[in-house]
């Protein structure tokens, strides 16, 4: 089926080149390299579509800072603040990988490392009808409140996708929980007090994808394009527990205390957005841009948000 549109794009340029040739000289279409040049571009996608192992490291930059994987969390963020993202991994080709990546914050006066995490995935993507994959991060760093950092630990992710034909529906499936201390004056006690805040989110994400495919400038380089329509359901779960011991005495003061700080919100279609994920691979570098439009559909204001990244690096 490729191979068949690129011929036909081909043929009808070649046609145009034709005959405009004929205007200044007699120069014949060679339709022998033509089909060579697109069996070696067809091969090329499939080697790169053949399992391998292989380490990688590089860089990105982005303001994504809730998940590696999970749209539905990134969409949560109150601040998009810039961060340098340096990465390594392995990928086997038995579908086992892992990552590890730090976080290192551009906000302000000075940079300085605000989380790292470790990402140990699988994904199987020899099926010839549906592909799939699963992972786990771990978040390590600051425990405290900030608008630079993810309030979660714990982030499962996994997906399903069916990739016959160029138009991809997948189901994405996510759930996140984590924990952190805040210091809290209320009008309620004359002290500050210390709150215990516990976070979780799950989140479901049915999507449709469409791939592309071109060769690039050189001979050993392609380009892959995937735009993707996502709809993003989601609970989320906010809950506060005081360590005052005055209000430990108090019991009726301490629940008060926490309805008014906690929250909750039922499962529902919280987002829809449009995802755009290129890949330009020379050799062994590789340049993968990526842009996410979110539209919340759970506020009257600031409904609309933009979040992106840029990663760069090799593999070897």
């Amino acid at each position: 089926m490729k191979k068949s549109f690129i011929l036909l794009a081909l043929f009808l340029a070649g046609i145009c080149t034709h005959i405009h040739a004929q205007q200044k000289d007699s120069t014949v279409i060679n339709k022998d390299s033509v089909e060579r040049a697109i069996d070696e571009f067809l091969s090329l996608l499939d080697s790169v579509n053949a399992p391998k192992s292989y380490f990688y490291f590089g860089a990105g930059i982005g303001n994504q800072q809730f998940s590696l994987r999970n749209i539905a969390l990134n969409a949560q963020q109150s601040a998009a603040s810039l961060n340098l993202m340096p990465e390594i991994g392995y990928q086997h080709k038995s579908g086992l990988g892992i990552l590890y990546n730090n976080f290192l914050s551009l906000e302000g006066s000075s940079s300085e490392i605000i989380q790292h995490t470790i990402t140990p995935t699988y994904d199987y993507t020899k099926g010839k009808n549906i592909n799939f994959g699963f992972s786990y991060t771990r978040y390590f760093g600051r425990k405290e409140n900030s608008k630079y950092t993810t309030p979660y630990q714990n982030d499962f992710f996994s997906y399903i996708r069916y990739v016959k034909g160029n138009y991809r529906p997948s189901l994405s499936m996510g759930f996140a929980n984590g924990s952190f201390k805040e210091v809290f004056k209320s009008p309620l006690i004359q002290k500050p007090d210390t709150l215990s805040i516990k976070v979780s989110d799950f989140s479901l994400i049915p999507s449709l994808q469409r791939e592309f495919a071109w060769k690039g400038f050189g001979k050993k380089d392609y380009i892959m394009f995937y735009p993707a329509f996502l709809m993003l359901f989601a609970s989320n779960r906010y809950t506060v527990n005081t360590s005052q011991r005055l209000l430990m005495r108090r019991p009726r003061l301490a629940q008060r205390l926490r309805n008014d700080l906690s929250s909750n919100n039922s499962f529902g279609l919280q987002s829809l957005g449009i995802n755009a994920d290129l890949y330009w691979y020379v050799n062994k570098f590789y340049l993968n841009p990526q842009v996410y439009f979110d539209y919340y559909t759970k506020s009257s204001s600031n409904n609309f948000n933009v979040y992106y990244a840029v990663r760069t690096g090799f593999m070897f």
